[in-house]
């Protein structure tokens, strides 16, 4: 065999990398291990976690009643007025219901959020009646008054769904933007069932998809269960919080007016009663987180 001999110069730097290597063996054979943390999620009171935060609200037939918002937990409300006006109130968002706006009256620098249209494919009193193109024109004028606003949009309910891909399309033929965000109406008649409620939902959003709008942000503007049924109720919101486009909801309403001829003949939706107390809806609704 062939003996190798290292020159006298190469000598040192070899005995120098072994013994840097037996260092750093000896240093990870006394380091332990690195420790890991995982962090688990937090789940309270066995609530259910929405696919999305979302904001507690109602339609108020009577907002001088303050007090039904901090009730119940919500944070916004309007009442199918441009008034009373942001920023005197900052939980109201304005409504111009048939998409009429005073600018004399009106901040054009407004730049907070703003419903458009309220129920148009029905006439007074629940709506005011006006085909898409009409307001498709009003919508065109209002944004080119108010390009700071985050307009949120039809606020109809199921048969309104029409309607809405007609506005959609006349706006398209104008080559002007569609609406981002949409409102709209579910409310839960006694003689459904729950797959029919869910239909309308998934008959609103068809037609969005139809329309060019696979999954726009959707306010749920207005529903209820009509015969004050709870435990229906619960399960709407249940269902509300695993539609991760919903990101404000809105029941009507916090009191009755049943003396008023536009209120629905056997409805029971209020959430407080007139003196203040829960209806069994009203507890349902403060307990949804």
């Amino acid at each position: 065999m062939r003996k190798i001999k290292l020159h006298p110069i190469y000598i040192f730097p070899v005995i120098l990398v072994l013994g840097l290597l037996v260092m750093v063996l000896s240093a990870d054979a006394q380091t332990p291990p690195a420790q890991t943390t995982v962090y688990l999620p937090i789940i309270l009171n066995g609530d259910p976690i929405p696919s999305l935060p979302y904001h507690k609200g109602i339609a108020m037939v009577q907002p001088q009643y303050q007090e039904d918002l901090t009730n119940v937990g919500a944070d916004w409300y309007y009442v199918w007025s441009v008034y009373p006006e942001i920023p005197t109130n900052s939980k109201n968002i304005p409504m111009s219901r048939c998409g009429l706006f005073d600018t004399a009256t009106f901040p054009t620098d407004y730049s907070g959020y703003v419903l458009i249209f309220n129920e148009p494919v029905n006439r007074e009193p629940n709506g005011c009646g006006i085909t898409p193109q009409l307001a498709a024109e009003r919508y065109m004028l209002f944004m080119d008054a108010y390009s700071s606003v985050i307009p949120i949009v039809g606020n109809n309910g199921a048969n309104g769904a029409p309607w809405n891909m007609d506005f959609i399309d006349a706006l398209q033929a104008a080559n002007y933007p569609v609406p981002e965000v949409w409102g709209v109406h579910l409310y839960y008649e006694p003689y459904y069932t729950f797959d029919r409620w869910k239909n309308d939902i998934g008959a609103l959003m068809h037609f969005f998809e139809r329309a060019g709008i696979p999954q726009p942000e959707i306010w749920v503007t207005e529903f209820s269960m009509t015969s004050g049924d709870p435990v229906i109720f619960k399960q709407m919101l249940e269902y509300i919080s695993t539609l991760d486009y919903v990101t404000h909801v809105a029941p009507f309403t916090n009191r009755a007016m049943y003396d008023e001829p536009w209120w629905p003949e056997n409805w029971s939706v209020e959430l407080f009663n007139d003196d203040g107390s829960y209806t069994p809806m009203g507890e349902v609704y403060r307990d949804w987180h």
